[in-house]
């Protein structure tokens, strides 16, 4: 005998609760409301809500691993994290990101569950950007207007960062949506959208809920994807300007500091040999921008004011900015001597990220570099195989918190 849905809505949380707990505390925790006009099942990054006639067309067992889906697109902050991307193409690399801890952890997911062995563990925006990569590339590939057999294309440009675009095919190139469990963009009660205050507290909230899912449980009940999460959350915070600062003067030694000079009037009138500051400079810096439209323009600002603050007290004897998306973009390659105010780049790419050109670039054109500085999205994955013979910052722009297999990561403040 079937189960009426609202009998087969609670038997899924009861059971969630039982034989997942992991998934079940933050279900419990969060509101979870019946609403009609969402197709499937969905989640803001706060609430879940659910359509009667899709829960209708489940078992218990695939209303639990839809209700486990959509916790994870809380706990990966993944609706947080969407922020103006294409959302089709965005909702796909969620689902390949997520979809395989829930398989591996033994939950049943619905029919058309999607998975790619590649993407198993990427996070979302690194498949998000492979994703958009390859649409330039076929696209690329397309004929000209005018050209073929008429038929044409007729989707429109859709860059990084132009918002929730529809797709009439219900995917994005070879990539098929899989028709459930979406992550839909926040907004206040009104429709507004949210402020940045209500972003940082709906970020905490997610911590929160990740926080509480993993006490008084063994850490082999958690996927292990949220391990280095977790660890992130509870270690100790230090501040973004002070990493920053760090990493341009050297590190944590007292560089810059010489004995060759002393402070003669202290030296005359206590007996004392203090050393002094030698200000020598910090040689050439290098600046790679990321010109993904994923990047947050913001958070880029603060990173060259900051930046630009440096400059002026440490005067190094050049400054590189290199901006780039899927390539390197040679014709806005910018040269600054000490002293000259450093700027950012005003320009939009529509590519992924892609940085080996960037270390390429580097090599070919024979560029000093003793710092090399990344502002990027950290949405990656042509890493170098080697690291280089110099210092490498990575220095976050975005919600995500991803880090680099190499080198320094800071993460901007949001």
């Amino acid at each position: 005998m079937s189960l009426d849905v609202d009998t087969k809505i609670a038997k899924a949380k009861t059971q969630l609760i039982l034989k997942f707990p992991f998934y079940g505390s933050t279900l419990l925790s969060s509101v979870v409301r019946e609403d009609n006009t969402v197709p499937t099942m969905a989640t803001d990054g706060q609430s879940i809500v659910w359509n009667r006639s899709f829960v209708e067309t489940l078992t218990v067992e695939e209303v639990m691993g839809v209700f486990a889906h959509e916790v994870l697109h809380i706990l990966f902050k993944h609706a947080l994290r969407l922020r103006g991307r294409v959302h089709l193409t965005w909702n796909i690399a969620c689902d390949y990101a997520i979809n395989h801890i829930l398989r591996r952890g033994g939950l049943t997911l619905p029919q058309g569950a999607i998975f790619h062995e590649e993407y198993g563990k990427l996070s979302a925006e690194v498949i998000y950007n492979k994703i958009r990569q390859e649409e330039e590339e076929e696209q690329g590939n397309q004929p000209e207007q005018g050209e073929g057999d008429g038929e044409g294309n007729d989707q429109g440009e859709d860059g990084q960062g132009s918002g929730n675009q529809p797709q009439s095919d219900g995917g994005s190139g070879n990539h098929k949506s899989q028709g459930w469990g979406d992550v839909v963009e926040p907004k206040n009660a009104d429709g507004s959208a949210l402020s940045e205050t209500e972003y940082k507290l709906a970020e905490a909230d997610a911590d929160q809920k990740l926080l509480n899912a993993t006490q008084h449980r063994s850490r082999g009940d958690i996927p292990s994807e949220l391990h280095g999460i977790i660890d992130k959350l509870l270690e100790p915070k230090v501040s973004w300007h002070d990493q920053f600062d760090q990493f341009i003067k050297g590190g944590d030694n007292r560089q810059g500091w010489t004995e060759k000079k002393i402070n003669i009037i202290r030296h005359r009138t206590t007996g004392v040999l203090d050393p002094v500051v030698d200000r020598k400079g910090v040689g050439h810096i290098v600046v790679a921008q990321d010109q993904s439209g994923s990047v947050h323009d913001k958070e880029l600002v603060r990173g060259f004011t900051e930046l630009n603050y440096l400059c002026e007290d440490l005067k190094p004897e050049s400054v590189t900015v290199i901006p780039f998306d899927a390539d390197v973009n040679k014709d806005k390659v910018q040269f600054f001597d000490q002293g000259e105010e450093i700027e950012k780049v005003n320009i939009k790419g529509r590519g992924g990220t892609c940085v080996q050109p960037v270390f390429d670039f580097i090599e070919e054109k024979g560029i000093e570099v003793d710092r090399l500085i990344i502002f990027t999205d950290m949405g990656i994955f042509d890493y170098p195989e080697v690291a280089p013979d110099y210092p490498v910052l990575w220095v976050n722009v975005s919600p995500s918190k991803g880090v680099a297999p190499f080198g320094q990561t800071i993460k901007v403040d949001q």
